[in-house]
C-alpha cells in the first residue's frame, strides 16, 4: 500500500497538469493497474481524494487484470461511474 506521502506527491505533481487539461477541455483517464498509484477500488478512491476530486481526473476501465487481483470489476463501475472516461 502506498503511504500518504506518495499520494501528496502525486497530487503536487498532477494537479497543475490537470488544471491545464481542464483549460484545454481534456480529461485524463488513469488505468487502475498494479503499477499505478491506483491499483484497486480503495487506492482509486485515495487517488481521487488526493487530487481533490479534480474534474479532469478519472479512470480508464480495463478489467483484464482485475480478476487476478481479486478486484470486483462490476463494483468498480458502480463506484466510479461518473469517473470512467475511457474503457477497453
Amino acid at each position: 500500500m502506498i503511504d500518504d506521502d506518495g499520494y501528496q506527491d502525486f497530487a503536487k505533481r498532477w494537479i497543475p497538469i490537470l488544471d491545464a487539461y481542464q483549460v484545454m477541455g481534456v480529461k485524463y483517464a488513469l488505468e487502475v493497474h498494479p503499477t499505478e498509484i491506483a491499483f484497486d477500488i480503495e487506492t482509486a478512491k485515495r487517488a481521487l481524494k488526493a487530487v481533490d476530486y479534480h474534474p479532469a481526473f478519472g479512470f480508464n476501465f480495463d478489467p483484464s487484470h482485475f480478476g487476478y487481483q481479486g478486484v470486483d470489476y462490476v463494483k468498480f463501475i458502480y463506484e466510479f461511474s461518473d469517473r470512467i472516461f475511457t474503457f477497453i
